[in-house]
């Protein structure tokens, strides 16, 4: 589950719940609700609050992100029928408050995301259990591939590595070991393996976050700076730009926001050693 920052309001493509009949289709529920809890199990959204059901089968919480930094976790209330029982499913997450990670500022407790969040900080070796793939045979059981790679992306789909061979830990279980260089902001790792050596390839994706503190959140997407000498195209990944400015990212925000928030008008303007370099978003995600 990817990250987000603090006092954003979540939309479609955020917090999503998707629900399938036996035969793999998109089928709607006849209730899903949610609630957000902190870390400790406080309440961090009101209880059990309707979903928003865009199309079939896909629901979303359209939650107006809490300004406390820290891990939270989202549970998922859903009735098929009428009469039916309350199926639950939870995901965890993590609230990124931009102010807990600027430069010479001090990293406390709620600031380091816990193992499970699928959000990581920069300089991290990742290994078993962090991002992880796990493959069954039909039946169920766990089953090994003839070849397993990872990809990692950034959020406008640029790879941040190249095709690499993934780690087997036990029959069925893979795990990708990097060594995060890269950016803050939202990412993903493309796993693909094949059944057999001449079985097509297959794949699939997931999401996650890292979280630079010299090169904390903003609420920019991708960006090309205006500045001479500048490192002419910044995508957020991929180790360090040229220019001792970080190219940082997070998600997008409605210019409306911006105008009524002072703390996030301030940083679309990144601090480069006494002054300012002006950059302005040239994509939105």
């Amino acid at each position: 589950m990817a990250a987000f920052l603090a006092r954003s309001d979540l939309s479609r493509g955020d917090l999503r719940l998707f629900l399938r009949n036996r035969n793999g289709y998109p089928q709607d529920a006849f209730d899903v609700r949610w609630t957000i809890f902190r870390a400790d199990g406080q309440r961090a959204s009101g209880k059990s609050l309707p979903a928003t059901n865009p199309a079939v089968g896909e629901y979303y919480s359209p939650w107006c992100v809490s300004n406390k930094n820290g891990c939270y976790r989202v549970v998922w209330e859903y009735r098929e029928e009428p009469g039916y029982p309350v199926l639950t499913k939870e995901e965890n997450l993590f609230v990124v408050n931009i102010s807990s990670y600027g430069r010479g500022v001090l990293l406390t407790q709620d600031s380091v995301p816990e193992p499970g969040y699928q959000t990581f900080l920069a300089g991290a070796l990742l290994g078993r259990g962090d991002l992880s793939l796990f493959l069954k045979d039909p039946d169920g059981f766990p089953t090994d591939a003839f070849g397993v790679f990872w990809t990692i992306y950034n959020a406008v789909g640029s790879p941040v590595t190249g095709k690499t061979v993934a780690v087997r830990a036990v029959t069925g279980e893979y795990y990708a070991p990097w060594h995060i260089e890269a950016n803050s902001g939202d990412y993903s790792i493309k796993w693909e393996w094949l059944e057999a050596v001449d079985a097509p390839s297959e794949s699939k994706s997931q999401r996650f976050s890292i979280i630079n503190p010299p090169t904390p959140y903003a609420p920019l997407a991708p960006f090309r700076c205006l500045s001479a000498g500048y490192n002419p195209v910044c995508d957020g990944g991929g180790g360090y730009p040229a220019s001792p400015v970080p190219a940082v990212y997070g998600r997008p925000v409605r210019p409306s926001v911006l105008r009524d928030d002072p703390v996030r008008r301030r940083h679309h303007d990144l601090r480069h050693h006494s002054g300012y370099l002006r950059c302005r978003p040239v994509l939105r995600l």
